[in-house]
């Protein structure tokens, strides 16, 4: 039979850790709301308030307007679970840097989700994935991956300029 010296010793030590584990998964939730962004968690992909980039409504949509304009077709794909589109709806797309220069692409988005078909075709398997295609959907160039303002920029520049080459040789 235990003592109650050591029955008593041992209720604050539960005590600390159960407090403890409650602050752990407090500071957790907390972390994933600052993080993410608990409005988001449950919403759509759907283009931040902030943002003034003029999405397409939809991917032939944007093929279609590119047929139109020549711009090539800058294609979002992600899905409403991923982090880190998330953060590129909330800090990328509504730079205004950004803003600008997406006026010289038709804009478009693919949640993976609700168009497997679509990202199947480009083989895509990571997200966030960008990809910028001509009118007739060939694929110019992408990139994997969340990418702040500045390095989402110089993508932007790339791909125009490797289409350009394209066209040229």
């Amino acid at each position: 039979m235990k003592s109650q010296s050591t029955t008593r010793s041992a209720r604050p030590k539960k005590l600390l850790v159960l407090a403890g584990l409650g602050a752990l998964i407090t500071g957790a939730i907390v972390l994933d709301a600052a993080v993410f962004g608990a409005s988001n968690r449950t919403g759509s992909r759907a283009t931040n308030p902030a943002s003034k980039v003029s999405w397409q409504p939809s991917f032939a949509a944007a093929l279609a307007a590119s047929k139109s304009s020549g711009k090539l077709v800058l294609v979002d794909f992600g899905a409403k679970w991923c982090g880190a589109c998330r953060q590129m709806d909330e800090e990328t797309y509504p730079d205004a840097r950004v803003v600008a220069a997406s006026r010289g692409f038709e804009m478009a988005r693919v949640d993976v989700d609700e168009q497997p078909d679509i990202a199947a075709r480009y083989g895509i398997s990571s997200l966030p994935t960008t990809v910028w295609m001509r009118a007739d959907g060939h694929a110019v160039v992408g990139v994997v991956g969340s990418l702040e303002p500045k390095d989402f920029l110089s993508a932007m520049g790339q791909a125009t300029a490797r289409a350009n080459k394209q066209n040229t040789s």
